[in-house]
């Protein structure tokens, strides 16, 4: 099964669990953007992302691989969802003000998404990277987490993590680099909920395709023994990184 296709199990728990963008992304795309006309998210998932650029865009179109995903997407008027791949999205040339794809570049051929890019935006259009970094609780249960990601998991990525975790800064993207920009934002975790997040990652339905067992199932008592006191939410810290392009 493709890593596309792990996205179709977990949906719900994609939409639950996920990262919701702070207000301070839009304040970094107003600095670029000069119209506000027609943004197009790509690989939306549930629409984390597209749910935020509805609030500053005329019109947001975002597409998916996934049915189940969009099944499950957050709503709003000024959204259009539509079930595309990245590689052959179906709108007209110079259409969008803004591209943006979050967390899923990895998942994507670059050269025929870079491609579709180049065609669907107009001539002072922006492209949008956007990918964040695991959660940051306390030292215990993030040697947990990085453990689990960097040594239980690392035969079932599907990619290259090491230019995730570079956050493509040596990664040749055929677009004219304007700024990079890190952001932090706050999160309240429960225990069940770090639980469910990591069960939503697509990497765990790898190892489940595989192994026939749930590898984070393993792990659920240490995290809860090394979550701290009797709390039963933590703030979580997530560096959220923007790479601007034209």
């Amino acid at each position: 099964m493709s890593n596309k296709k792990k996205f179709i199990t977990n949906s719900g728990d994609y939409k639950k669990y996920r990262l919701v963008y702070p207000d301070s992304i839009l304040d970094i795309i107003k600095k670029h953007i000069r119209k506000f006309d027609n943004a197009l998210d790509v690989a939306t998932g549930s629409g984390q992302l597209a749910i935020k650029l509805s609030e500053i865009f005329e019109e947001v179109d975002a597409v998916d691989y996934s049915q189940a995903q969009l099944d499950n997407a957050y709503l709003c008027d000024n959204i259009e969802y539509a079930l595309a791949s990245a590689e052959d999205l179906p709108f007209s040339n110079k259409s969008f003000d803004l591209v943006s794809i979050a967390q899923a570049l990895h998942w994507v051929d670059r050269n025929m998404f870079f491609s579709e890019v180049k065609r669907l935006l107009k001539k002072e259009g922006v492209f949008l990277i956007v990918l964040y970094d695991l959660p940051k609780f306390n030292n215990k249960v993030d040697r947990l987490i990085e453990d689990f990601c960097f040594h239980t998991m690392k035969d079932y990525w599907g990619f290259d993590r090491k230019e995730l975790l570079s956050h493509y800064i040596d990664y040749d993207i055929p677009f004219e680099l304007q700024e990079r920009y890190t952001i932090s934002d706050v999160k309240q975790y429960s225990k069940d909920d770090l639980i469910g997040l990591m069960k939503s990652w697509s990497v765990v339905s790898n190892f489940i395709d595989y192994n026939l067992y749930c590898p984070v199932d393993r792990i659920k008592d240490d995290i809860y023994s090394a979550w701290k006191g009797e709390e039963k939410y933590m703030d979580a810290l997530i560096n959220i990184h923007l790479l601007i392009y034209k």
